[in-house]
């Protein structure tokens, strides 16, 4: 009898961010279809405050930040500035 050879597991980089009314995150991973398999990597989100970007959250593959109301709207995600209206 031969066994069949096991399937390897299919993974892909997710990198990305999203934000939602109330929350900004930031994902950096490897994400498989095997459980066990994958990579999470050190990600943050960063809030300019005060002409500073200052880290705001911070996470092993993925890190949020609860939004609490600002004027200062201008974020950084794995080296990508943008504007978010978060609060």
């Amino acid at each position: 009898m031969v066994l069949p050879k096991p399937i390897p597991p299919i993974c892909f980089l997710s990198q990305t961010y999203l934000v939602s009314s109330t929350q900004v995150s930031g994902i950096d991973e490897y994400v498989c279809t095997h459980p066990t398999v994958g990579t999470k990597f050190p990600v943050s989100v960063s809030k300019l405050q005060n002409g500073k970007f200052v880290v705001v959250a911070s996470g092993q593959g993925v890190a949020t930040y609860n939004c609490h109301g600002s004027a200062e709207n201008e974020f950084e995600v794995l080296g990508v500035d943008f504007n978010a209206f978060c609060g």
